[in-house]
């Protein structure tokens, strides 16, 4: 395995050489033969101690057997061999011309062609041989170029490569190389062998197309060097290999393909993808995905996952994400989406739908982040529940409403009857021959019950009449100035008989508002009939207050009376058809439970309100109209 220097191994055969040649010429050098003589013990002894040295080169052979092939290592042994029987013929003879002397210098020829012959198989022959059989081997053909002369050698292959035998092609040159090299890539093959000719590139390394005898393009890959330059640098001698890559190239065409339809996949899939790296680093992202985070693409590519989730979470997040990256293949998907949440650029933290993929390929751990903003999804579920929950509420209103319809069907029927069985039956009673001996008083008496019965149930019909033509007229209402004095006074002549009668005063507190703006009929109903009703339960000598406020945004006209008070459990279904409490104060009072609710529609109508409530003393109610809207004059506070 030394290599020995040959300048080295020259000089030391030079100087052995020259100092025999000078022993010999001085007489220096002892004699081997005397002629009449024969061999002198110089020469005897010289024989066996080269036969000794030869023996010794043999076993020396012999334990460095593993370096050499059979074939030489019996060749070498047979060389020795023959050398040290050579030798010992030498000790034999005793003429110039004796047997002995001839058959060793026989033997010793015979030595030296095997050892020439060995040298030149194991260092020319097996070489060129291994080199062929390497390129066979290899499906290589290997070419020669001499750019002095332009001739070109070429071997077997590489004419088989392109459907030929070589000698089709006789004569080579450069020339056949070009001819059958494809338009395209021609000139840049061209530019790389001036690159390469030129020392700016140290090898010459081309993928070109060639035309197969068959008419279609062989994918080749040329591969060569610079092997001879001349003292001055210009190139003398080139040769290199090409090899057919066809299928590598059908190979690298259908995973370009595959990687043109996976990107177009990505590009157009209406999730965000990305890859990420053993490192958490996202390597890979389509513009779905910036998008979703408020980002770009360059932007997200090389950034930790962890900087797209909310600060909050961001060390469980890492703890999970480092688990699963190092755990084995699979896919997951991280909880409920209404609990993930993403990070955009502003800080915008939104719900998030996301999966994960994890993928061992050889040695690397792939894993890929599939999200999607559920914004726009939670949005349209709130928007769906509220739609549900509208519908559930007018479901129940329907509901309610067709209860209160039968309610009010069957309250009406009763309030009808009551005061029309008290006309039929006094009606008939009067009509029997009997009665013409009752009293003229008593008639009289009988008389003025069926006309209060009359007028009872003409009151039923007037407030039904007015509930439902307030419900079938409600576009009709016509919003205007009205003057709080015109209202008053129109409550002052319309009750002011009944108000003498029980001796009931009124007190009037109008403030500093002076007109509202409202309905003026519906209005001046909707007082009338809270009025009425102060009225109908006020005590006698007692005091009504007609009160009028500004303040909220809103008008309230106030009648406040010092009856018995209106009862708590009446309270939250005040505007309900016929519903009347049921207190002995209530009860001894004549009325159908229309009044209010005729009243809280016409509110309601034009965007008000009515409002019952208890005096603060517990006795006494204050009813009260609200009508949305100041003033023209400018609202003030009562």
């Amino acid at each position: 395995r030394r290599h020995l220097d040959p300048a080295l191994i020259l000089a030391l055969v030079c100087t052995v050489s020259g100092a025999l040649l000078l022993a010999i010429a001085t007489g220096v050098f002892p004699d081997a033969f005397v002629e009449g003589q024969g061999l002198t013990s110089y020469k005897v002894w010289s024989e066996y101690s080269i036969i000794f040295l030869l023996g010794a080169a043999g076993f020396h052979f012999f334990r460095k057997r593993h370096f050499f092939t059979r074939y030489t290592l019996h060749r070498i042994y047979v060389s020795i061999l023959l050398t040290a029987v050579a030798e010992f013929c030498f000790t034999l003879y005793a003429d110039v011309y004796g047997i002995s002397n001839v058959a060793g210098h026989l033997f010793k020829l015979i030595s030296f062609w095997i050892v020439l012959d060995t040298i030149f198989a194991t260092s020319v022959e097996q070489p060129v041989r291994a080199l062929d059989e390497i390129l066979w081997g290899t499906n290589v053909g290997s070419w020669e170029w001499n750019l002095q002369t332009r001739e070109a050698r070429y071997n077997d292959r590489w004419a088989q490569i392109l459907g030929y035998d070589l000698r089709d092609l006789q004569p080579v040159t450069h020339a056949t190389l070009t001819a059958h090299c494809h338009p395209e890539d021609l000139e840049r093959s061209d530019r790389i062998m001036q690159q390469c000719l030129s020392g700016e590139l140290p090898h010459y390394h081309c993928e070109a197309r060639m035309r197969h005898r068959d008419g279609h393009w062989v994918w080749v890959l040329i591969r060569g060097k610079i092997v001879e330059r001349s003292s001055g640098g210009a190139p003398i001698r080139m040769s290199g290999t090409l090899s057919d890559i066809s299928v590598v190239k059908g190979l690298e065409q259908k995973a370009l393909l595959n990687l043109a339809r996976f990107e177009s996949l990505i590009e157009t899939a209406p999730v965000g993808i990305m890859t990420i790296d053993e490192d958490l680093r996202i390597s890979l992202c389509n513009a779905r995905a910036a998008e979703t985070f408020d980002s770009t693409v360059q932007e997200l590519r090389g950034a930790r996952i962890e900087t797209l989730i909310p600060e909050t979470l961001r060390s469980r997040h890492a703890a999970l994400m480092k688990g699963f990256v190092a755990g084995p293949d699979r896919t997951i998907a991280m909880s409920d989406w209404r609990l993930v949440r993403g990070l955009g650029r502003q800080g915008r933290e939104f719900p998030m739908l996301a999966y994960l993929r994890k993928l061992t390929v050889g040695e690397t751990r792939l894993t890929t982040f599939v999200c999607q903003d559920m914004t726009e999804i939670q949005e349209r579920e709130n928007r769906l529940a509220e739609i549900l929950e509208r519908s559930i509420e007018e479901r129940r209103r329907a509901e309610d409403a067709n209860a209160a319809k039968t309610a009010f069907l069957a309250n009406a029927s009763h309030e009808l009857r009551t005061p029309l069985n008290a006309i039929i039956g006094f009606a008939e009673f009067l009509e029997l021959e009997s009665s013409q001996r009752i009293p003229a008083e008593r008639r009289n008496e009988y008389i003025g019950l069926i006309k209060e019965s009359g007028h009872d149930l003409l009151g039923i019909v007037n407030d039904l009449i007015d509930l439902a033509r307030i419900e079938s007229e409600r576009a009709e209402i016509s919003i205007e100035p009205v003057a709080i004095a015109d209202l008053f006074d129109a409550v002052l002549k319309t009750f002011s008989v009944a108000m003498q009668e029980k001796s009931v005063a009124v007190d009037c507190m109008p403030g500093e508002v002076e007109h509202v703006r409202c309905d003026r009929r519906s209005t001046k109903q909707g007082l009338l009939n809270i009025f009425s009703n102060a009225l109908k339960y006020a005590p006698p000598h007692s005091t009504i207050r007609l009160s009028v406020r500004y303040g909220s945004g809103e008008t309230v006209i106030a009648v406040e009376d010092e009856g018995a008070g209106i009862e708590e459990s009446v309270l939250d279904h005040v505007g309900e058809p016929f519903l009347r409490g049921q207190s002995p104060e209530v009860r001894s009072t004549s009325g159908s439970g229309l009044g209010l609710a005729v009243t809280s529609q016409m509110m309601r109508n034009q965007g008000g309100r009515l409002s019952i409530a208890r005096r603060a003393s517990g006795r006494g109610t204050i009813a009260a109209l609200h009508l949305p809207d100041a003033p023209p004059d400018g609202p003030a506070a009562a």
